[in-house]
């Protein structure tokens, strides 16, 4: 099933230790993905953690009062 436009995903590459080729991880999606939400539009990283912005989310607080998603391994 398809999603609607400006759902939004992102990818994160790392570099293993000793390695020297980037390794690609596994898409970051928002759960559920929902067209207009604009996943991905803010990202913040650090060592171990990923978050991502989805400003146009429906959620519990109103029509596109957006979110937050964070990522750990």
């Amino acid at each position: 099933v398809g999603v609607s436009t400006n759902a939004g995903s992102a990818i994160a590459f790392t570099l293993p230790k000793g390695a020297t080729t980037w390794a690609a991880e596994p898409k970051l999606t928002a759960n559920p993905p929902a067209g207009g939400d604009n996943f991905g539009s803010a990202v913040a990283l650090s060592p171990t953690t990923a978050s991502t912005g989805a400003p146009g989310d429906n959620t519990a607080a109103g029509p596109d009062a957006g979110s937050v998603h964070v990522f750990v391994p």
